[in-house]
């Protein structure tokens, strides 16, 4: 898929949105195939829940709270661009599971879980114009802004980046009109990128780390520049900071990881695109369409599902939501400012 910029706005080409429109669809039937549609284990418990990854292969059905509201992510997404409600009951019974099942996840220390109520259902919002659960989401964003302004360092991968709590606060504080949400990301961005000496490193130097179910799945200088565009926009400050500093250290395509390649190079490709958006730069368009057609080339069964690295052993819901914010960031459809 190829972009291109017209009277200074991304635009897309007829037979490119066809592209964007089948691709999208393909990637909600696959995650129809990780979702359970009756009850579950204990009655009802786990009705509406999408699962890490498609069911077969001998993989067990697995409880998933995040990667159901990435699931509902990419089926909303696709039913706003296209209009088409075949998957209206997916998302139902995906809302369904997290509002039964909210005690369970959510705390003050669920913070990745937090932000993806905020990401999940801000879309809900723009998408059907319904805001029942925008309490819910005022909860999180209370949850991450607390652990956002309280922190006195930015360490922290994968499930604990704080990077990736900082952009979704950023982008929900615009969403709902908070300055106090939007302002506490824009502290911690200043303080922590703004005001740094050395603001991003070398992606292919990035440390090696596994956590929480072998992950290592963000990017740490991805997630930087996205939350810098999250929380500033188009902006001459953000535009200044990715041309003098994120460019220079930007690959030169798909980089081999030791874990979860598929899900970092896809997360790489957003702040690609999002850095394009910003500055018009054609090196960042030209890297995130090299990371794009390596995972198309990967996905051999072009069903937009991928595992996440070579050698495991099925495909995955959630490494399919990073590859659809991938898709969708350099699209006029891009839902956040």
């Amino acid at each position: 898929m190829s972009w291109n910029d017209e009277s200074g706005i991304i635009a897309l080409k007829f037979n490119e949105y066809d592209v964007m429109l089948k691709w999208f669809s393909k990637a909600s039937e696959f995650l129809v195939k990780c979702q359970v549609s009756e009850p579950f284990v204990v009655e009802g418990l786990l009705k509406g829940v999408v699962s890490p990854w498609e069911f077969s292969k001998g993989k067990p059905i697995l409880e998933d709270f995040h990667d159901t509201l990435e699931a509902s992510w990419v089926w909303t997404f696709y039913t706003m661009i296209s209009d088409d409600k075949r998957f209206s009951n997916n998302i139902g019974l995906a809302w369904l599971y997290v509002v039964s099942n909210w005690d369970r996840f959510i705390d003050k220390n669920a913070i990745y879980d937090c932000t993806h109520v905020m990401f999940a259902g801000s879309l809900y919002e723009k998408a059907f114009k319904i805001t029942k659960y925008r309490e819910l989401m005022d909860h999180c964003a209370s949850i991450v802004a607390d652990h956002i302004e309280n922190r006195d360092n930015a360490d922290g991968r994968e499930y604990s980046d704080p990077w990736w709590a900082a952009a979704i606060l950023a982008w929900y504080g615009k969403h709902v009109a908070n300055p106090r949400f939007l302002g506490i990301a824009k502290r911690f961005v200043n303080k922590f990128l703004v005001d740094s000496e050395v603001k991003f490193t070398r992606f292919e130097d990035e440390p090696k780390h596994i956590g929480p179910g072998n992950h290592d799945f963000f990017s740490t200088n991805a997630n930087k520049a996205i939350a810098l565009i999250a929380s500033y926009g188009d902006s001459e400050l953000s535009r200044r900071l990715l041309l003098d500093n994120f460019l220079p250290i930007i690959p030169e395509g798909f980089i081999s990881r030791h874990v979860d390649e598929n899900a970092w190079n896809a997360n790489v490709a957003t702040a690609m695109a999002l850095a394009y958006r910003v500055t018009r730069n054609e090196k960042f368009r030209n890297i995130y369409v090299a990371i794009l057609n390596e995972l198309s080339n990967r996905d051999i069964s072009n069903e937009a599902a991928l595992p996440r690295h070579p050698g495991f052993p099925v495909r995955e819901s959630w490494v399919t939501f990073f590859w659809a914010l991938a898709q969708a960031a350099l699209s006029i459809f891009w839902p956040y400012t």
